[in-house]
């Protein structure tokens, strides 16, 4: 096997009748069996062989998270095309200067509202009917046809996706990953899933896909989950909480914005005089139960009665609002708060922590129930090697690391080297084995949804206003972009003297809801052309520019991030409102 493709499809041959995939048809959940996607796949690879699609061609495929999505992907694959997803997310100019980097021929879009994004005379597919159907009609590969074994021509060296890691243009870089990549990571799950059996997944099993298939975490262990008999239900985070209680999932893959909003919806409906102090006391004997658990120790009298008599007033409520079947849920894509994680642990739902990057194909290591450290993201898979420099850098080696960013040789070197992938993140090793990540030496933000964000571009947009001398962005672990705004105090004092506002008296002319207004139209000009999750949502202005003299600033006049949050905690709180977890924050001794 040596198209990544044929880790699906050999399943699909194998077993033609089994449910592959579940998909909304009004209120009801309609099954497509595993020889039904292999049909489609096929009829769609036809069409796009049909449509002069070639090996070694760059398509780009950009649509929300749907079973037409894998059908797109599977296609594209199976025929040698590198596939170049697109989030759906993405501004107009994004998509176009992405098409270009790429060298994309060909695109395969959601629907018209994604196809307003191309470049007029762009050639598409629209996965909406007629075209779609007749693409899949028209397609059909003869019966007999050797197809699923002439797959397998494509060599595991051969290019299979160009993934793009940033969320802004201006600093994409497209990450080469073979098929031999991928599969070495479908191959390095199952190992690990063959040494602690407590995560296998079998045909039993019924996953969610919720997060975007673009999102390469998301769309390799789905893959995975596919390739293992697993049952694909497909939502939409605006859907989730309907869709949830009736999939019924065993396992879950998302990232931790998603158990944040579980958690919330747990605290709005325990709104009652009752009900929010019985929440609050349930948390601290969550985290100690999943303290104990993580320890292997046997809870005293006193702890199992406390246990169970929160168990049925509130943890099985949380249960049954994520289907109550949930096994196991893997977190990943941003760091997850370990008090949270305690939270719902000890709750009876295991999140499941684990680490990777795109250029890692990407899980490098990931957590199970036996061997949950919570805090942790895990133990490296078998065919992942990881290690830590002086520095606290961590380094990995094995078949998953990428070839390298797509016409980008320099920047390639400077992250491998001799064999090496330099991730830019600091961790460490536990005794245990376990990797924890302590810190982020990039400057790449990443939201609690998964999004990545490059301040830079967005900062330098904000800059170009004439009433704003300095910008910081704020929002790494954070649902979205804020930020700390500088005005150009000279702009400043000429607006307060032009509305008769004493010119010493700078503070006044700050909080004034004209000027406010002034620079909320201008955040909002200045950010328009960025995706949707790259404007800020929330900011404030500082009572003074960032000085080198105050620490704020390097000798090249760079901003020090962690200073500037050191000095303006309090006001950066603001921005923050909903994102207080103190509620978690009960010590776990009590």
């Amino acid at each position: 096997m040596t198209n990544f493709a044929s880790n699906v499809l050999r399943y699909a041959a194998a077993h033609p009748e089994a449910p592959a995939q579940m998909v909304r048809e009004g209120s009801a959940w309609a099954p497509v069996s595993h020889g039904t996607l292999m049909a489609r796949v096929f009829s769609l690879a036809g069409w796009l062989a049909q449509q002069g699609i070639q090996d070694g061609d760059r398509v780009a495929l950009q649509a929300h998270t749907s079973a037409e999505w894998v059908w797109a992907d599977l296609a594209l694959l199976s025929l040698g095309a590198v596939v170049v997803p697109i989030y759906p997310s993405l501004a107009a100019a994004q998509v176009a200067e992405l098409l270009e980097d790429s060298g994309a021929r060909f695109a395969i879009v959601a629907d018209a509202e994604q196809e307003a994004k191309l470049p007029v005379s762009f050639p598409r597919l629209v996965m909406t009917y007629p075209r779609w159907q007749q693409a899949i009609t028209r397609g059909r590969v003869p019966e007999g046809s050797p197809w699923l074994d002439n797959i397998d021509r494509v060599a595991d060296d051969h290019l299979a996706t160009l993934v793009y890691t940033s969320g802004t243009t201006a600093h994409s870089r497209g990450v080469m990953l073979t098929h031999g990549n991928l599969l070495s990571n479908v191959a390095g799950l199952t190992l690990h899933a063959e040494r602690y059996p407590d995560v296998q997944l079998t045909a039993r099993d019924r996953a969610l896909a919720v997060l975007p298939l673009a999102h390469i975490f998301e769309r390799l262990v789905h893959h995975f989950m596919l390739g293992r008999g697993v049952a694909m239900y497909y939502t939409h985070p605006s859907r989730l909480a309907e869709d949830i209680t009736t999939a019924r999932p065993t396992a879950m893959v998302s990232v931790p914005r998603i158990y944040e909003r579980v958690f919330a919806a747990v605290h709005d409906q325990a709104a009652g005089p009752l009900s929010r102090p019985i929440l609050a006391a349930s948390i601290p004997v969550a985290r100690r139960r999943a303290l104990r658990l993580t320890a292997g120790a046997r809870p005293t009298a006193r702890e199992w009665l406390a246990e169970s008599l929160f168990s049925l007033l509130v943890y099985r409520k949380i249960r049954r609002a994520l289907g109550g079947s949930l096994r196991f849920a893997y977190s990943g894509g941003a760091p997850l708060h370990p008090d949270l994680a305690r939270f719902f642990v000890g709750a009876g739902i295991p999140v499941l922590e684990g680490y990777g990057l795109t250029e890692t194909s990407p899980v490098v290591s990931v957590n199970t129930l036996s061997t949950l450290r919570i805090g942790s993201v895990g133990l490296p898979l078998p065919n992942v090697e990881v290690r830590i420099e002086a520095d606290g850098e961590i380094c990995c080696r094995g078949p998953n690391i990428m070839q390298g960013y797509w016409n980008r040789p320099e920047e390639s070197a400077a992250v491998l080297v001799d064999g090496w992938f330099y991730t830019g993140d600091i961790g460490e090793r536990l005794p245990s084995g376990h990797l924890r990540i302590v810190d982020r030496k990039r400057a790449i933000m990443v939201l609690s949804t998964g999004k990545n964000v490059v301040p830079l571009a967005i900062c330098q947009a904000l800059e170009a206003s004439p009433w704003i001398e300095q910008a910081m962005l704020l929002g790494d672990r954070k649902k979205y972009v804020a930020a700390l705004l500088a005005p150009d105090e000279a702009q400043l004092a000429a607006w307060a003297a032009s509305q008769g506002l004493p010119a010493d008296n700078l503070e006044a002319a700050r909080k004034h809801p004209a000027y406010r207004a002034l620079i909320d139209a201008e955040v909002k000009a200045r950010t328009a052309s960025f995706a949707d999750f790259e404007q800020p949502k929330r900011w404030e202005l500082v009572d003074r520019p960032f000085t080198e003299e105050s620490g704020e600033l390097t000798p090249t006049l760079k901003i020090k991030t962690r200073v500037v949050e050191a000095h303006y905690g309090a006001l950066i709180a603001t921005l923050y409102p909903d994102e207080d977890l103190a509620s978690l924050n009960t010590p776990a001794s009590s």
